[in-house]
């Protein structure tokens, strides 16, 4: 009775002696064939080719577990590794005798992990390749919500039920990216970052006329912030999007979605706030780490040079407490405040540098930078406009592609390749694309998130090159992207499609 059944469904004979295959294990067990045809199978039908994606993903991420070419710690691996271990100790009095303080929560997540399972790596990079395929997930998730069903023709050639060709063709796009597989086994707080900047943007995407989807976006982006303290300044583009989208879509109560947005961002970073700022003798919002980095790039433009001496100098002088009051005069002697004769400055340096807190050591850098900002503005816009340049420029050399030791053999050949295709020539074939698909979008899709990722690559365009340029600065860039050139590819291909089968061809709608 049952094989009759199933073969009035049309079942391939593959599938018809599979499945009796299958009833020969469940023959006294109906509960395990009705869960397959009523959960699995529909699940499947629907969902297969993220399913595809995520695997694609999951078996690159594998190929690379205790494979990659590392010759030390990268970039800031080594902080977060040693302030995450004083947490995971409970030592909760981290930062307080280093030059800076870092945004909590990638530290955060890192001493869960070494509190678990000790200086064991394998749970931590196992948990960032879960988030790393989650964010592989979230971008196949956004690309269908932003096309939705124009760009999903459901017709013979279209790959069957479920099948959605620029969200296929994003999704494997993040999964194959070697930067995101590389980033999920490597001690930097990305992987988690651009899960919570990809939530956010779903978030907004979904967003009806309620306050459910909008509050989750808003923690979201609040934990963006407290990942990574540079995304503070985006809050209120955000909140102007939200005002400006409630208005054009819903025709009421904008301005209480952009307060409620607003207010919850506010709820969500202020404990920390709150804390860092009691704990640190002063106004903190997320860390104090971006002082330092005004700082740096208003010398580099004032001197014209990329040697960092003088900006140390200034640090040690408010961090070295083995120096005498005269050795640290003699290390500012080249700072701005010091030729400007600034009081504060003064006040500090005749403080014994124990009794300097991180709140004061942040704003003297802070006025530092904006001393030199001002000494030499068009210095300062000169080179943040090379580090713009430099951001979207493919940097053979830098820490995060682990390519030391190149020209004398040192690199697996594998890994060059990879390099190569993986990152190199998708990041070249996505760019122009993505740019394309936006444009596209703008247009087409007037009740996406489009405009609001318009704002975030302008915003962290224009902020990231203020200080410097390096690789993984432009990775909170790359998701999005990544969804635009699915769909200007989508309509390629489409529009290809439709001059080859004549006027009976696939449309775009």
């Amino acid at each position: 009775m049952w094989k009759a059944s199933h073969g009035a469904h049309g079942a391939s004979g593959v599938n018809t002696r599979f499945d009796t295959y299958c009833a020969s294990y469940t023959h006294y067990d109906p509960i395990v064939i009705s869960f397959w045809y009523t959960t699995i199978l529909p699940f499947l039908r629907r969902w297969w080719p993220l399913v595809l994606v995520l695997l694609v993903g999951l078996v690159l991420r594998l190929a690379l577990w205790e494979q990659l070419p590392r010759q030390g710690w990268i970039s800031d691996e080594a902080e977060y590794l040693a302030s995450a271990s004083w947490l995971a100790q409970a030592r909760f009095s981290w930062y307080d005798g280093w030059l800076w303080t870092r945004a909590p929560l990638y530290p955060l997540f890192v001493a869960v992990h070494l509190g678990l399972a000790g200086q064991s790596w394998s749970l931590l990079f196992a948990a960032q390749i879960g988030l790393s395929l989650l964010s592989v997930a979230l971008i196949y998730g956004l690309c269908w919500r932003i096309t939705g069903p124009p760009l999903s023709h459901k017709g013979p050639r279209a790959g069957g039920e479920g099948f959605h060709l620029p969200a296929l063709l994003a999704g494997l796009a993040a999964a194959l990216y070697l930067p995101f597989a590389v980033g999920s086994q490597l001690l930097l707080s990305e992987t988690l970052y651009l899960v919570l900047i990809l939530g956010m943007v779903l978030a907004l995407q979904v967003w009806n006329d309620g306050y459910g989807w909008l509050i989750l976006a808003a923690v979201l982006l609040g934990l963006a912030c407290l990942t990574r303290g540079l995304t503070l300044g985006f809050i209120p583009l955000a909140g102007l999007w939200v005002w400006w989208t409630g208005r054009q879509r819903f025709y009421r109560r904008p301005l209480a979605a952009a307060a409620v947005f607003l207010l919850v961002c506010g709820l969500t970073i202020g404990p920390w706030s709150l804390y860092a700022s009691r704990t640190y003798g002063g106004p903190i919002l997320i860390d104090t780490t971006g002082s330092y980095n005004v700082m740096l790039g208003a010398r580099t433009a004032y001197d014209d040079a990329s040697s960092d001496k003088a900006v140390r100098q200034f640090a040690l002088a408010l961090l070295d407490e083995q120096l005498s009051p005269a050795e640290r005069e003699a290390l500012v002697q080249e700072a701005c405040l010091w030729h400007a004769g600034d009081a504060a400055l003064q006040q500090a340096l005749a403080t014994p540098v124990s009794n300097i807190t991180q709140a004061q050591r942040q704003q003297l850098m802070l006025a530092e930078g904006l001393c030199l900002l001002r000494a030499a503005p068009l210095a300062f816009v000169g080179k943040s406009l090379s580090e713009l340049v430099a951001l979207f420029q493919m940097n053979y050399t830098g820490a995060e592609r682990m390519s030391g030791g190149f020209s004398v053999g040192r690199l697996p050949y594998w890994y060059s390749l990879g390099l190569f295709l993986l990152e190199d020539t998708l990041y070249l074939l996505l760019l122009p694309l993505g740019i394309v698909g936006w444009a596209y979008a703008r247009r087409v899709f007037v009740t996406s998130v489009t405009g609001l990722v318009g704002l975030w690559w302008l915003y962290h365009g224009l902020t990231a090159p203020l200080l410097f340029a390096i690789n993984r600065f432009r990775l909170p860039l790359m998701p999005l992207v990544m969804v635009y050139a699915a769909i200007a590819l989508t309509v390629l291909l489409r529009r290809h499609a439709s001059a080859w089968d004549g006027p009976g061809g696939h449309s775009l709608r």
